[in-house]
């Protein structure tokens, strides 16, 4: 009777000893694995940026000085941004146009987010040109 309670014991001891590792283990590879929010926040608030840019009519205007200023206004001064623009003019078929390329440079950044918007302009009624906005943000 004593042998059977003995190995009971013992193999109690062998998964208390298993369960231990695994929370362990499970512990450190939680830890080690890096947090997707702030970036996930970043892509939503460079799209808002976006959003409130096109709904001012700054990305209409075609003004870098005013594009930039909103940009500057709306976006949290402490990240670093570049913004491509893309105009295309339409006339029975959309031909390309300029684009406007200012901000950081961002070769070699890792941790990057990129929102893009597609934007209309409308002139007497009729589109006039479209447009490409590329926002890329890092902190």
């Amino acid at each position: 009777m004593a042998k059977g309670f003995v190995f009971t014991l013992d193999a109690l001891f062998a998964i208390l000893v298993l369960i231990m590792l695994l929370a362990t283990f499970s512990f450190f590879s939680a830890q080690a694995e890096e947090n997707p929010y702030p970036l996930i926040i970043l892509k939503k608030q460079a799209n808002d940026v976006l959003v409130v840019m096109d709904k001012q009519g700054d990305l209409d205007s075609r003004n870098i000085t005013r594009i930039n200023a909103s940009m500057q206004e709306t976006l949290t001064p402490t990240l670093n941004r570049h913004m491509e623009i893309e105009y295309y003019n339409y006339s029975k078929k959309f031909h390309y146009l300029e684009t406007v390329d200012f901000g950081s440079n961002y070769s070699g950044i890792e941790e990057l987010v990129l929102a893009e918007r597609e934007f209309l302009v409308f002139e007497n009624k009729t589109l006039a040109y479209y447009g490409i906005v590329r926002l890329r943000v890092w902190p």
